[in-house]
């Protein structure tokens, strides 16, 4: 039978935890197609919440307590599975508040999945089904969170990355590399960054709805203030290091624009303007090829054959330029001319030539695994 672990990390959860434990006990006693225990992370609470822990499991076997010296719920949370997956042999982790905001009602369906061999389950408050019962400040402050998420990871097919309430195989985590996902402080952006480098992983994924609601006692840790800052920080760090590639290419070829510039006026009153164009075009071409090759598709850096491939880069930039005469000719064929339709469908074919170029480079040129 599949080995589950209920992880909650704690932090001063004193009056609460009794009551938590005893309603996740309650469920998985229903469970019968899993061995469920419970392990409950503690960060050394000043409150006592591990000696009530203590108490708990010299009473029920189910229960373990995991005492982590260093405060921190990232930290709490990758120490928590090492151990459930080294230590206490889970197939299965999953993870969820120990203040009742997460239902425990609702774990029967986090774990439904994986007889379905999904790897990774998200509970999550904004699909058909879902609920998120927080005062109206606190419900749009969390859906402004999710939504940032998801578009700076370039996630939208994902809706919840901020909620805890979430299930994983061990081949889950022994794909990622948690020293790449910031867990240690008392950051909050362990939740969103971890679900993100999940995503970068072959991994098949569902969400399921839970409804979150307030927490019954205690007080939040959350600053969320904070948490906003951090999570779009992080998220910007990661979208621009998804188009890492794409800004490369961009500085590489405003330097090729300006090179193109320069001849341009120096050559344009000795020879005729479209021969001195031509000559900027190619020079700035040459110099694109050269430093994207060395700078921009580093890691597919073309060692031999390179007079072929700078035919193939050649082809690719006279294909942007038919793009953009193109876009020109139709937008004023159809539009007619005036200063307007002129810079509007000049510009627009330009940022359509480039991605074309991008694009071309990209799968042509540059292809990987060439």
């Amino acid at each position: 039978m599949r080995k589950v672990v209920i992880l909650l990390p704690t932090y001063n959860e004193k009056e609460i935890i009794e009551t938590t434990i005893g309603e996740v006990i309650k469920y998985i006693s229903k469970i019968t197609d899993f061995n469920i225990c419970v392990l409950i992370v503690d960060s050394v609470s000043p409150d006592g919440t591990g000696k009530i822990v203590e108490e708990i499991s010299k009473k029920d076997n189910r229960v373990e307590l995991l005492s982590v010296k260093e405060r921190g719920l990232g930290l709490g949370l990758v120490k928590g599975y090492e151990y459930a997956f080294n230590k206490l042999g889970a197939e299965i982790v999953l993870q969820m508040d120990a203040d009742l905001q997460h239902n425990p009602a609702d774990i029967p369906k986090l774990l439904a999945p994986f007889n379905k061999d999904y790897d990774f389950v998200q509970g999550s408050r904004f699909i058909k089904g879902g609920g998120n019962n927080l005062e109206p400040h606190r419900r749009f402050l969390s859906w402004a969170a999710n939504l940032t998420a998801r578009i700076l990871f370039g996630a939208l097919g994902i809706h919840e990355f901020t909620t805890s309430f979430r299930a994983f195989r061990k081949r889950v985590w022994q794909k990622i590399d948690f020293s790449r996902v910031p867990h240690r402080g008392k950051s909050f952006i362990f939740q969103p960054a971890f679900l993100q480098a999940v995503l970068q992983q072959n991994i098949k994924i569902i969400e399921v709805p839970i409804i979150f609601t307030d927490r019954r006692k205690g007080y939040s840790k959350m600053d969320m203030v904070q948490y906003s800052y951090e999570l779009l920080r992080y998220g910007l760090k990661i979208r621009t290091k998804m188009h890492a590639k794409f800004i490369k290419f961009c500085i590489v070829g405003t330097s090729g624009a300006l090179i193109q510039s320069i001849i341009y006026g120096l050559f344009k009153e000795i020879i005729h303007p479209s021969g001195a164009i031509m000559i900027g075009a190619e020079l700035a071409i040459i110099n694109g090829f050269i430093w994207n090759n060395r700078w921009t598709y580093r890691d597919r850096q073309i060692i031999g054959n390179k007079m072929g491939k700078f035919i193939q880069y050649n082809v690719g930039s006279l294909g942007s330029l038919v793009i953009q005469g193109a876009t020109v000719g139709i937008g004023i064929a159809m539009f007619g001319r005036s200063q307007l339709t002129d810079w509007f469908f000049a510009c627009l074919g330009i940022g359509i030539g480039l991605i074309w170029n991008f694009v071309f480079y990209s799968k042509v040129v540059w292809k990987k695994n060439q």
